[in-house]
């Protein structure tokens, strides 16, 4: 997968953000509130998931999942690599760097 790479004048806050689409846990929630308030205070958002999902999670088995799609108007990027389920973990945070930078 080749790097996502955001301009220079742009702010980055990248961190594991799960989305109610696939988890409905209050990080997740929360993740998408401050999301929506971003946008709604007039500033560009993009959300990154954790890569690796939603294919890595128990049951899930679609090969046509979009990379790209849109939650609430937001944009939404899916990185399919790296898995977490192929990677041992430090290898697993090196490379989920390695493609946000």
């Amino acid at each position: 997968m080749r790097n996502v790479r955001a301009p220079p004048h742009w702010c980055r806050a990248l961190h594991r953000l799960p989305l109610p689409t696939f988890s409905s846990n209050g990080y997740a929630i929360r993740s998408q509130a401050i999301a929506q308030a971003l946008t709604v205070a007039g500033h560009s958002v993009t959300v990154a998931t954790l890569p690796g999902l939603p294919w890595d999670c128990d049951g899930f088995n679609d090969p046509s999942f979009a990379s790209h799609q849109r939650l609430h108007g937001i944009p939404v990027l899916h990185a399919r690599s790296p898995s977490q389920l192929q990677l041992q973990p430090a290898a697993y945070r090196q490379a989920c760097v390695a493609i946000y930078r």
